[in-house]
């Protein structure tokens, strides 16, 4: 049985929320591929943020906010200070979704036949928000598992710059590995072409997207759908409302980025597929 479905509970999976840190008292979180060290300041805040792995490595497993020795050497990266007014000691951590839309590949050729209709359940990857104070007052914002990008138009000159991902396409919720530095988006696919669908590319407009959190521990967004007709033509992408159409109960982590649609997706949408 996949270790990574398994190995991890709700409790130990959950890294965001709020967290008290005494001046002086660094604190270090190790999320995917994001390695967080923080110090709290007499009137601020400083923040080291070292990305250490890619999608296709081995992920070590998470550090949730352990008590450390705050020494900044122990990378290269650049530490930052944040002055703030508010002298509260309370940091937040809230996950995000991408601020670009997700492109994402088939690891393995995926074909829905005629007539049928499937829910394939797609990883995106996920940012880090820091809120300092009772008033959340925004530091910095980090990925998890920073992706590479790509570019998504009609021409060099029409498009917009996505992010490029990797899918396995499941379809069944519980085969998907809980990984916490990312959120699951379910895509429901509805083929009534007379001639099989081969997936090439699937698009998502993660910015148009919800967060939720479930039960278990795992990050999920609202549900996305498609259809191909009759002539192979495909249609507009579809994002449900409310929470995920899976079982709850879900706890709303974030809203989206964006309201209404504001990318180029919904022009070219029909060509990633």
């Amino acid at each position: 049985m996949d270790a990574d479905r398994v190995g991890l509970d709700a409790e130990r999976t959950v890294w965001w929320g709020q967290y008290q840190i005494p001046v002086e008292a660094a604190r270090y979180w190790r999320i995917g591929g994001l390695d967080l060290f923080v110090l709290r300041k007499e009137g601020g805040w400083q923040v080291q943020a070292f990305e250490h792995r890619t999608e296709d490595e081995e992920i070590p497993p998470l550090a949730i906010a352990r008590e450390i020795a705050w020494m900044p050497e122990n990378t290269r990266a650049d530490v930052v200070h944040y002055k703030v007014p508010d002298q509260n000691d309370v940091l937040t951590l809230l996950p995000r979704l991408a601020d670009r839309p997700v492109v994402s590949r088939p690891r393995m050729p995926f074909n829905v036949g005629p007539g049928a209709t499937v829910t394939v359940y797609v990883g995106t990857p996920l940012w880090v928000e820091l809120r300092a104070g009772q008033e959340e007052v925004l530091l910095c914002e980090l990925p998890l598992m920073r992706p590479p990008q790509t570019w998504f138009g009609g021409s060099t000159y029409e498009g917009e710059l996505c992010y490029a991902a990797r899918t396995r396409c499941r379809t069944h919720a519980e085969e998907v590995p809980v990984r916490p530095w990312r959120a699951i988006t379910p895509l429901r696919l509805e083929n009534r072409g007379k001639d099989g669908w081969l997936l090439d590319r699937l698009a998502l407009p993660v910015p148009q997207l919800p967060l939720f959190a479930a039960a278990d521990g795992r990050i999920w967004t609202s549900s996305l759908s498609t259809t191909r007709n009759a002539e192979g033509e495909l249609g507009d992408i579809r994002i449900g409302s409310s929470v995920p159409n899976e079982p709850g109960p879900w706890t709303e982590l974030g809203k989206p980025r964006q309201a209404g649609s504001t990318s180029i997706l919904g022009r070219f949408y029909g060509k990633l597929f």
